[in-house]
């Protein structure tokens, strides 16, 4: 296990693991608080899903503004100011409820901004300042920080839900940003940002997606993952948004806390399932079609089991089962988009694929949270399986057809080159 250790011993990848790990405690914390003390409020699974539904709205719509900072030279600078906001907008959040549902919406979706923001931002970071030869293995562990981060979370709010107030969470969580802008201004200050590309030149006559999906058409390995995790965030994750608060409250009745010791599981068991593919990642990257189908397969099959479970014991362990399945089906599909794509698109593809996958927790989140308000979560998560196999056979067939393009292109231009040294020959 030695290697796991070694992977976080440059100085720059502990920082921002460490950054990360204290600004997700902090956030997931105030999330969890929030959205079981509105579900409770109002009963309604739809209105508590917003909470986290409300994180990923701005993050599209403002996804030409993240690609922009992205490529700045200055990009420690940026990503300091912008967690110092963040803390700030956190305490607003805290502060915000008693005013009501409208006041408090707003307050989150400008943090979901924030949040967006830097999470684009550090992959681009962690790009330029970490060693191509550890970037794979570092790649698998980077987010181990937010997972951590939403466990530790998890836990700090089951010990403290029934003594602490919201302003008081919100507090605590304006902190921990605080603290992760200290450490984020400790990294390099680069003097070159990223140089223009065909790939930026192009972006300005066609957006960012527009730019993303041309890219992505050339490079199928590239474009499986990209759509990959669309899918699998937006279904399991989904579920999993409103789940995390209708099954301890409604079905395995064990109150607020047990919103948060869910949490508490769920953070660790994305943990576990992270340093899963991390251990993998000695040998070198493979194609991940058929074993990204297969996990994703067993996922769904998980979350079935949980949602007809009514015993908490027994439901505990059948989700952290799932939320392992799904996170390494997530980060291997995450590592892959990161360490293939080229560092000149990678603010492209990075903005596009976090607003993507904003857009799709959103859509999956606020679906899965009214369809919860009237059918049983068992029907849901069939529901979730359908479009989970239907979808999965759609991004396997689509990856294949632009590889047989590639292939068709790559063959052509070989018989042409072998023609005019034929001619040349001759």
């Amino acid at each position: 296990m030695d290697y796991l250790g070694t992977s976080l011993r440059p100085m720059i990848a502990q920082r921002l693991w460490g950054a990360m790990f204290i600004s997700s405690t902090g956030y997931f914390l105030v999330l969890g608080i929030v959205s079981a003390r509105v579900f409770t409020a109002t009963g309604s699974s739809w209105i508590a899903a917003g909470v986290f539904a409300s994180q990923w709205l701005l993050p599209l719509l403002g996804v030409s503004v993240i690609t922009y900072l992205a490529r700045q030279p200055n990009l420690t600078s940026i990503i300091v100011k912008i967690e110092l906001i963040s803390g700030l907008l956190a305490i607003l959040v805290g502060l915000s409820q008693p005013f009501g549902t409208v006041i408090l919406f707003l307050a989150l979706l400008a943090r979901g901004w924030t949040e967006g923001a830097i999470r684009t931002l550090r992959i681009v970071a962690l790009k330029r300042m970490v060693s191509p030869s550890r970037l794979g293995l570092i790649a698998s562990l980077f987010n181990t920080s937010i997972y951590s981060g939403a466990a530790l979370g998890g836990l700090v709010g089951a010990l403290l839900a029934y003594q602490w107030s919201t302003p008081m969470i919100g507090v605590f969580s304006g902190i921990a940003s605080i603290l992760a802008a200290l450490i984020y201004s400790t990294l390099p200050r680069q003097g070159a940002g990223v140089k223009t590309n065909p790939v930026t030149m192009h972006s300005r006559q066609s957006g960012v997606f527009g730019t993303a999906w041309v890219f992505l058409k050339a490079h199928p390995r590239l474009l499986h993952a990209y759509l990959g995790l669309l899918l699998i965030t937006g279904t399991i994750e989904g579920f999993h948004h409103v789940a995390r608060t209708v099954l301890p409250i409604d079905i395995w009745h064990v109150g607020e806390r047990g919103t948060l010791l869910l949490a508490l599981v769920s953070g660790v068991a994305i943990l576990l399932g992270a340093i899963r593919v991390a251990i993998e990642t000695r040998t070198p990257l493979h194609p991940v079609h058929h074993s990204t189908t297969r996990i994703v397969a067993v996922t769904s099959g998980l979350a079935m089991i949980t949602a007809s479970l009514t015993e908490p014991l027994t439901g505990f362990l059948s989700y952290f089962a799932m939320m392992f399945t799904y996170e390494v089906a997530f980060t291997t599909l995450h590592k892959e988009l990161m360490v293939l794509c080229p560092e000149q698109t990678l603010p492209t593809i990075a903005a596009s694929n976090n607003a993507a996958l904003g857009a799709s927790l959103f859509l999956g989140t606020m679906a899965n949270g009214l369809l919860a308000d009237y059918m049983t979560l068992l029907e849901l998560a069939l529901l979730n399986v359908t479009v989970l196999v239907i979808g999965s056979a759609g991004v396997v067939g689509l990856t294949r057809r632009f590889r047989h393009k590639e292939l068709s292109v790559a063959c052509s231009l070989r018989d042409s080159k072998s023609s005019r040294l034929a001619d040349r020959g001759s």
